[in-house]
């Protein structure tokens, strides 16, 4: 968070949100008070990213977000 220079008002896009490292990577950022965009493979694991406190859940399999997400 340091490094990247992290701010309260910034969002954040975390890849693979629902694996070990995406899970921290969530609820770092919430905690820090940023919006979160997370993604996933699968539909059943939306539910696991809404409960970590995303803002969004993306299944990129069947989403294209880029353009839906742009900041």
């Amino acid at each position: 968070m340091e490094m990247a220079r992290l701010r309260p008002t910034d969002a954040v896009l975390v890849q693979a949100a629902a694996g070990g490292v995406g899970t921290a990577a969530v609820q770092l950022a919430k905690a820090f008070g940023c919006t979160v965009y997370g993604t996933a493979g699968a539909d059943g694991k939306l539910g696991v990213l809404k409960r970590l406190g995303t803002d969004a859940a993306i299944n990129y399999r069947t989403t294209d977000f880029e353009w839906k997400f742009a900041v």
